[in-house]
């Protein structure tokens, strides 16, 4: 598949509000996750602005997974055999009244997330990890989730596709936590459709990071994600300066006006 490029009309009206150290980077969750937690939830950055689309979602997908089949479970959940068993388990308890949380970014255990490392991060650049999800919506890393397994890549019935039932709601949420700062695209395809960017860019200076295969024709796979983590661990630490002399294990980084490209080592 070719890499896209993507242009955001309005970006030169923000480039004096960009802070090199106070960015905020969308990342994607992880299909990994730390089980447990407790019961005594704290209050999250988006509860309040996104409860309405969170209790719609839930309800919907409350039906579906009373009444749902095997073979429906599976294109749902997109697991088998044991992984589908726990990860059921799981997401009809996050369902419940009082589901087990913990903070995201204590949760989320895949590559990406080993790779930023976040206890080692000051709670106030954690904070500025922002995630899209099937389930919830949008979570800071801060904010406590319960363990569950749902895509943005599913369709519910009443509901529709995630990634549009959620997009509007998800802009309209970054638009307000991230005005007038600059916000860091290091999302996949499938969490990128769930937010209109063209939209997000009247407010915020929005940055797009490409992961590339060495020869820049494609898209680079799942061997981009620890570099990902990485390059997000570095962008929160030391600002977005650190990508002009970005490099990791045969990675580089380049950057153009408001496009950030990492491209793979040479095969």
């Amino acid at each position: 598949m070719q890499a896209n490029t993507v242009h955001y009309a309005n970006r030169r009206r923000y480039r004096h509000l960009v802070a090199t150290r106070d960015s905020f980077l969308l990342v994607p969750p992880s299909e990994g996750k730390t089980p447990g937690g407790t019961k005594d939830s704290k209050q999250g950055v988006f509860d309040d602005q996104l409860r309405r689309s969170r209790k719609a979602l839930a309800s919907a997908l409350r039906k579906e997974l009373a009444t749902i089949t095997p073979a429906r479970t599976t294109k749902l959940l997109k697991a088998r055999g044991d992984l589908l068993d726990s990860s059921l388990t799981a997401t009809k308890a996050a369902l419940g009244s009082t589901p087990l949380t913990l903070p995201a970014w204590q949760r989320y255990s895949g590559v990406v997330w080993a790779h930023v490392d976040p206890a080692s991060l000051r709670p106030r650049d954690r904070a500025r990890l922002l995630i899209p999800s099937g389930l919830y919506g949008l979570n800071a890393a801060t904010d406590e989730i319960a363990e569950y397994r749902l895509t943005m890549n599913v369709t519910l019935d009443g509901v529709g596709s995630l990634s549009s039932f959620w997009k509007e709601h998800l802009t309209h949420a970054i638009e307000a936590h991230c005005a007038k700062t600059t916000v860091v695209d290091l999302l996949p395809a499938e969490h990128r459709r769930s937010i209109d960017f063209e939209q997000l860019s009247e407010t915020a200076d929005v940055i797009s990071v490409r992961f590339l295969t060495f020869d820049k024709k494609n898209a680079a796979g799942h061997g981009a994600k620890a570099v990902k983590g990485v390059l997000a661990r570095a962008i929160l630490v030391d600002g977005l300066d650190v990508v002009d002399h970005f490099s990791w294990e045969g990675w580089k980084a380049t950057r153009t006006k408001n496009e950030i490209s990492v491209r793979a080592p040479k095969p």
